[in-house]
């Protein structure tokens, strides 16, 4: 998938995923 919005939604959706796991430790 070459979609620039999928792609900015995943990446965002990882980094925020990220980020609460590693506040929640």
């Amino acid at each position: 998938m070459n979609d620039p919005l999928f792609q900015a939604l995943t990446i965002g959706h990882v980094t925020f995923k990220n980020r609460f796991m590693s506040t929640s430790h």
